[in-house]
């Protein structure tokens, strides 16, 4: 049996988007019989343009692997070691989830020998590729976002209680019209917004993550709104980790869909998200013709069920590996997601 290590840096941050990660990690585990391999701390340092978090002694494994998989947050957060480990591992596949192009500059003229060491990396962003061509050789292999299936999943003729759910960043203003409409109205509304807090304990992180599922599971509309909305800064509109939750749970969206061309690849499913107007002044009508539509249940099962068979991380831990040319690393019972 080949022997597989997974790096998670758990032990430092909490966020929706890291509880997503750690699920990675964990379906990596469990598809593999992967050793989950704890990295210690960091302390933040100011180089450059950029903030890089150096870590004390820089962290070096004590064992050799045949496979190691680095899922990081960014193109600084678990790759600042990498010189120290990379003689560990025969090989290294390394998942970047965070890759926006007016950060890549500022990181990759500090890492560049560090990606050079890595056989296969991998963006999540599809729109940020091509913003890296001059910059990394070859380009990074697009694996997008997806979903742990035994978190967000979708369950026929479930009453879902919660008319409006919203979590994450929503767009200056959005909120508050939101709150006035359902106090107004004496309608439930629940907001789920957490930032990650330095020292904070992350042991909680898996009933975080499962109640965000559950509460999409129970809720007949979230708010989601593409980059292009919340975060223009960014520069691109990618198809990130919260629309695969949303529609794994059978949730409809109000919002603004993401911009980039391979939403309505990944998606495709018109009915899935109502599109307001770029100022919001139909956010209300459209809120409400989507709380009060009776119709949908048969869209809600139709798009969990796709983005089941099609979005789970056990899908990108099998793409990885089919194209590392490691296909036989994953478990027999895990060997259907090869074709899938």
């Amino acid at each position: 049996m080949p022997r597989i290590g997974v790096l998670t840096n758990r032990s430092e941050a909490t966020c929706l988007v890291m509880h997503g990660i750690y699920d990675f990690e964990d379906c990596i585990v469990k598809a593999t019989g992967a050793e989950l391999i704890r990295v210690p701390p960091r302390r933040q340092n100011l180089i450059g343009k950029c903030k890089r978090k150096i870590r004390l002694g820089g962290f070096r494994l004590k064992d050799n692997y045949d496979l190691l998989f680095c899922v990081s947050l960014d193109l600084n957060t678990q790759l600042t070691d990498v010189l120290n480990w990379r003689d560990s591992c025969k090989y290294c596949i390394c998942y970047i989830h965070d890759t926006w192009p007016n950060l890549a500059n500022n990181y990759l003229k500090s890492i560049k020998q560090v990606l050079r060491k890595i056989d296969l990396l991998c963006f999540s962003l599809a729109e940020s590729i091509p913003y890296f061509k001059t910059l990394l050789d070859p380009l990074p292999y697009w694996v997008p976002q997806a979903i742990n299936p035994e978190r967000f999943y979708y369950v026929p003729g479930i009453n879902r209680e919660i008319p409006i759910y919203l979590f994450g960043r929503q767009p200056e203003g959005v909120f508050e019209k939101v709150k006035s409409y359902c106090i107004d109205r004496n309608i439930l509304l629940v907001y789920h917004y957490k930032l990650k807090f330095p020292g904070e304990t992350v042991l909680y992180w898996q009933s975080g993550h499962t109640l965000h599922g559950q509460l999409l599971l129970h809720s007949k509309i979230t708010l989601n709104w593409g980059m292009h909305a919340t975060t223009p800064w960014r520069i691109i509109s990618p198809v990130t980790g919260r629309w695969f939750e949303t529609s794994a749970a059978g949730c409809l969206v109000v919002g603004k869909e993401p911009t980039g061309a391979e939403f309505k690849k990944l998606l495709p499913f018109p009915g899935f998200v109502r599109n307001v107007d770029d100022k919001f002044d139909n956010l209300i009508p459209t809120i409400e013709e989507a709380i009060q539509d009776k119709g949908t249940e048969e869209l809600r099962r139709q798009i969990s069920e796709y983005t089941v068979n099609h979005h789970t991380w056990y899908h990108r831990i099998a793409q990885m590996l089919s194209k590392a040319g490691l296909a036989d690393f994953l478990k027999p019972e895990y060997h259907k997601y090869l074709q899938q």
